[in-house]
């Protein structure tokens, strides 16, 4: 039977994904067949690896010790593509090859030595590039044990990853309906970490394992919730929500809450920058957080 092997012009076409060329070239005559198909496989793939079946996507890949070879072999040569300047555009198969060597244990100890090097790489750079990362250890070490130690170094990615979520997403939804008003530090200053929140603000800890949601009335805590680290739009709803409604407060110079002038005019603008399903669904996961202890609640 015919070998399969791609031509260059087949391969051509497909070097827009990334892995492409450097998976190929590290391949033998011999294994240029079966790393073709692999290639064709990951350049299928819309995002990264989350969820468990995502990665056994890469399972029947990993029982075929010559493929782990060459996509270990590529990997080692790429090593750090973790800054934005850097960080190569098939993201998706660049983390389905590490979802890929995840799941053998052929090399081990070099897969292991190749992810200690990037999650420690990821880590001292704050990346907020490498939350799959983090992801691929976290949901294999539930089968792969020995990814474990290393889930407890990367969860710090995850902690990088969820400020630099709130400090970027918050200013882009507030500044496009009031350009310029707020910026990154000014939203790690007021509501990431914050000693001693305001009263009555809700004010976000983020730590390795997810985020804190308080609201605090007399330096005691009237409204506690732990989210985990997915929940990114959840809480830059929050976070945007009471912006507009301090800034409203301000203006109106009304220092209630749920004043119906300050809750028209914050209903005004999150329908202009959320839709009627995001509102509804993040309003109520928050049917207590910023509504005037459940006055504001029908936005």
């Amino acid at each position: 039977m015919k070998k399969n092997t791609p031509s260059d012009d087949e391969i051509k076409n497909y070097s827009h994904k990334k892995m492409t060329l450097p998976l190929m070239e590290h391949a033998s005559e011999e294994m240029k067949e079966p790393v073709w198909k692999l290639v064709k496989k990951l350049a299928s793939y819309a995002r990264v690896p989350g969820a468990m079946s995502d990665f056994k996507k890469m399972a029947v890949f990993a029982e075929d010790d010559a493929i782990v070879d060459v996509v270990l072999d590529t990997l080692q040569d790429m090593k750090y593509p973790f800054k934005n300047t850097d960080f190569i555009p098939d993201i998706m198969g660049y983390y389905y090859s590490i979802a890929l060597i995840s799941q053998s244990m052929h090399r081990r100890e070099e897969t292991i030595k190749l992810f200690n090097e990037l999650v420690d790489y990821a880590i001292s750079i704050k990346s907020n590039s490498a939350l799959p990362l983090a992801r691929n250890m976290d949901v294999l070490s539930k089968e792969y044990p020995d990814l474990s130690d290393l889930f407890e170094k990367a969860k710090t990615i995850y902690r990088f990853d969820a400020i630099d979520s709130i400090k970027e997403r918050v200013p882009i939804q507030v500044n496009k309906l009031y350009h310029d008003y707020t910026n990154a530090d000014k939203i790690e200053a007021e509501y990431i970490n914050v000693e001693n929140p305001e009263d009555g603000k809700v004010f976000v800890e983020v730590d390795e394992n997810g985020y804190v949601v308080r609201i605090v009335e007399k330096g005691k805590n009237i409204y506690t919730k732990i989210f985990k680290h997915y929940s990114y739009d959840m809480i830059n709803y929050a976070i945007v929500r009471d912006v507009l409604l301090r800034k409203h407060m301000e203006e109106m110079r009304i220092n209630d809450i749920a004043d119906a002038r300050v809750v028209e005019a914050t209903r005004t603008d999150l329908k202009k920058l959320y839709s009627d399903i995001e509102i509804s669904v993040n309003n109520k996961e928050f049917a207590y957080i910023l509504d005037g202890h459940e006055k504001f609640n029908n936005t």
